[in-house]
């Protein structure tokens, strides 16, 4: 597709090209359907019966019809689009459908982190007050809190959506598997760095300008040279390529190529590792176009430490607390291990740069904090599933264990 430029008010459509260079289309697609009616499935179950059975209108399970809400809402937005593209063929998408999307996509996931807020306050209370914990959170006061989370991802959606739509658009084309604020904003003709609030890792040791110039040219002749060099030194393998070629044996003429190809891409992973080892830090420049680092760094602080808190005492309690140790809290002190690992992989590194003015961070540092953020983003999707299911058999079988008791407010 040739590159033409459009203003946002022409664009009219986007096409989604995240699948392009992926094989076994239908297959993928399959998965996802499947991925997506099992979502439906189970967070349709709960909403269905905690709204049909008076007994389980308690806060407890508010917060879960809440939350089953939001995944709904939530998995619809990137679900619809990566189906239809996979398996329907359509890769079209309405420019404001996108824009849609974009909104229902990010209100979920800010939606997402206030339910299961709410849900980690829900049961601190159920743990460290067991016997006020009917006066302490009523239906109603959960009901407000729950409205007052929507009201806040509305209000941030719709600011973030308004910025994407008044950008100018290069090219109708999403470099995504779906629409979501990163891919439309690097649709547009504008530097997309100032349109994010989350830090980006900027290769740089610290070195002149001058250096760094040099240093990407010499890698780039240096990669050349190491092809160049590599044909020259099959030249062997070249003068038998033209004897195949001249006795018409294609077979061998493709294996003599193959060959050559290989060591081309032997000799290109080598120079790639090797200036890949003369990196030894990164510089976070994410923060350096926004205004009151302190005060930013400040809020990041406290919500950090908030975070272990909260995290810190809901482990010491269910591990220290025999009548705890059952299938929910231990799911809950599961969920509450990874939330510590999921947060501190992300905030020192802000708080650092922000309060203390370090912007540096080491290469294998930052290789950990990746694996750190990811692992714990993986594993906290594997607990929420847990905890889903285990809320799904309560519910649904709430006689079948001989620890339910649906009348305590402090147990199942």
């Amino acid at each position: 597709m040739s590159l033409v430029n459009f203003s946002g008010q022409n664009v009219v459509e986007f096409t989604i090209t995240g699948f392009d260079h992926l094989p076994h289309h239908k297959l993928m697609g399959t998965v996802i359907l499947l991925a997506y009616c099992l979502a439906l499935l189970c967070s349709g179950t709960n909403i269905f019966i905690i709204t049909t059975d008076g007994r389980l209108h308690r806060p407890m399970y508010l917060l879960i019809c809440n939350l089953a809400l939001v995944d709904i809402m939530f998995s619809t937005s990137a679900s619809t689009t990566m189906i239809s593209a996979l398996l329907v063929g359509d890769k079209t998408i309405s420019y404001h459908s996108c824009l849609s999307r974009v909104y229902i996509y990010h209100l979920g996931d800010i939606t997402e982190c206030l339910a299961l807020s709410l849900m980690a306050v829900d049961r601190t209370v159920a743990i460290s007050e067991p016997l006020r914990y009917a006066t302490i959170l009523t239906n109603r006061r959960v009901f407000i809190l729950i409205v007052v989370s929507w009201l806040i991802g509305i209000g941030c959606m719709g600011k973030v959506v308004s910025t994407a739509d008044q950008l100018p658009y290069c090219q109708p084309v999403i470099k995504y598997v779906f629409c979501d604020y990163p891919a439309v904003i690097r649709a547009a003709c504008v530097d997309p760095e100032p349109y994010f609030l989350v830090p980006n890792l900027s290769k740089g040791a610290k070195e002149e300008s001058s250096e760094e110039d040099t240093a990407s040219c010499s890698s780039n002749m240096s990669s050349m040279s190491q092809s160049s060099s590599c044909s020259s030194s099959s030249s062997d393998d070249d003068e038998d390529d033209d004897k195949m070629r001249r006795k018409g044996k294609g077979k061998g003429k493709l294996r003599l190529t193959k060959n050559k190809m290989k060591k081309v891409k032997k000799h290109h992973r080598a120079d790639v590792r090797k200036r890949g080892q003369n990196v030894v830090e990164f510089t976070i420049t994410g923060f350096d176009h926004l205004p009151h680092h302190k005060l930013m760094g400040t809020v990041i602080l406290l919500a950090y430490c908030l975070a272990l808190l909260c995290s810190g005492t809901n482990i010491f309690i269910i591990s220290t607390d025999r009548r705890l140790h059952r299938p929910m809290y231990l799911l809950i002190c599961n969920l509450a291990l990874v939330d510590i690992m999921f947060s501190t992989s992300a905030s020192t590194t802000m708080i650092s740069a922000l309060l203390a003015g370090d912007k540096t961070i080491s290469f294998y540092s930052r290789l950990s904090h990746v694996y750190i953020f990811h692992l714990g983003d993986i594993t906290e999707c594997l607990a929420l599933s847990l905890m889903a299911l285990d809320r799904t058999v309560a519910i649904s079988e709430p006689y079948a264990t001989p620890t339910s008791r649906p009348t305590d407010e402090f147990s199942y």
